[in-house]
């Protein structure tokens, strides 16, 4: 089932964004043949690959006055994409991850996280070496908890949903970028058994819970491939 909601997402994600660049070509005037296309020298060339890793790690502690909850939260992704058009790439990013807590230095809890998700990025010129970034991706995995309220369990639930994600690119040279992103706009649908949740919200500081892997700022490097 998961798998078929990442084809199916993928899909869906690749037809939005070719209507969205056939129509900006359309509604773009041809001024001259040296500026309707981008610099092949560009990272962000039409033809060009991307690829890399990202990593984020969170960690949040509460001091009620009687009993002290530490969660922490570590993820890594990696992503390779294409560049279809001058700026604007498709490609796919698989997350893993794990999630614990201790009350009063005691594991509390543990859970473990896997995502696919389908994505494409936009590129936005903002200096020689700066680019503002937007991500757009549709996240599809499962979490798997063994330890809940200091208890063993085996408890699986499964996700389904939207990201729109911002960030900045700083390229120190035509092959390689540093990226910062600032927490995202997300739409997480859930099922644990029989209990279905929805949540949609500003993810800035690692607010929402299970999906902190994907949803929090994270530190990445990619690479830029091809001629």
């Amino acid at each position: 089932m998961i798998m078929k909601k990442v084809v199916l997402s993928a899909v869906i994600l690749t037809a939005v964004l070719m209507s969205a660049t056939a129509q900006t070509k359309k509604a773009m005037p041809l001024k001259t043949a040296q500026m309707s296309s981008m610099d092949m020298s560009s990272p962000t060339a039409k033809g060009k690959w991307l690829l890399g890793p990202a990593l984020s790690i969170s960690s949040d502690s509460d001091d009620d006055g009687t009993t002290t909850t530490k969660d922490t939260n570590m993820g890594f992704q990696s992503e390779i994409g294409y560049f279809i058009a001058d700026d604007l790439s498709l490609g796919l990013s698989v997350a893993f991850g794990m999630e614990k807590s201790k009350v009063d230095g005691v594991d509390d809890g543990k859970a473990s996280i896997l995502y696919v998700l389908p994505t494409a990025r936009y590129y936005v010129p903002i200096a020689s070496k700066f680019k503002f970034l937007g991500k757009l991706q549709v996240p599809v995995g499962s979490i798997k908890s063994t330890l809940q309220n200091g208890n063993e369990v085996d408890v699986k639930s499964t996700h389904f949903g939207v990201q729109v994600i911002p960030a900045f690119a700083f390229f120190p040279s035509n092959k390689i970028s540093i990226e910062m992103t600032i927490g995202s706009l997300y739409f997480d649908s859930s099922k644990t058994g029989d209990y279905k949740r929805n949540s949609f919200g500003l993810d800035l500081f690692n607010d929402n819970d299970h999906t902190a892997v994907i949803n929090s700022p994270n530190l990445g490097v990619k690479w830029y491939l091809g001629k």
